[in-house]
């Protein structure tokens, strides 16, 4: 059917390509070669906005209207609200308070921009929640203020203000912190 000199070109062949494959994935994994990868660029804020606020679920989140693409739900970055306790309502209403009935939204955007980019307005990325900064109908950031009250607590990676706030509030025993 073969022969065995067909056999020994066809396996001679195959190993040649596979040490020719595996040393070119050395080189790559030792930075030998190829092309250099671009580091990443910092991330850009963006403010998006402003939105009508239609319904505020917790202390860290609430729903607004976005456009034509109907309801969006943006939660607030680096901080969480009660989940339980006496402190859940409060919280909720006082984020109701502070955001008032339109909010505009600062976040992160990273990745690349590309020149088709430039032209357009800023608009809501389709996937999952927005997650930000949300700035009241007043011009007063929400996180911030839900952090100083007690309303809530900021994670352990949150920007420098909100640790802050929170350092402020858990020292004047301030809401969720009264108990403590």
């Amino acid at each position: 059917m073969f022969s065995s000199l067909w056999i020994k070109a066809t396996i001679t062949l195959l190993l040649v390509a596979l040490i020719v494959m595996g040393s070119c994935k050395m080189m790559k994994m030792a930075g030998c070669g190829g092309r250099k990868p671009r580091p990443p660029r910092p991330p850009r804020i963006v403010t998006v906005g402003p939105f009508d606020v239609i319904a505020v679920g917790s202390g860290a989140s609430l729903t607004v209207k976005s456009g034509r693409r109907g309801e969006r739900q943006v939660t607030l970055q680096g901080i969480s609200a009660p989940a339980t306790g006496q402190w859940v309502e409060v919280s909720r209403k006082h984020l109701e308070e502070m955001a008032g009935a339109t909010v505009t939204v600062q976040y992160e955007k990273h990745g690349f921009r590309s020149e088709s980019d430039e032209s357009k307005d800023e608009t809501v990325e389709s996937r999952g929640p927005l997650t930000g900064t949300i700035i009241g109908a007043s011009g007063i950031n929400c996180n911030e203020s839900q952090v100083a009250g007690g309303y809530a607590d900021c994670d352990d990676a949150a920007p420098k203000s909100l640790q802050k706030a929170k350092a402020e509030a858990v020292k004047a025993k301030r809401g969720i912190w009264s108990a403590k």
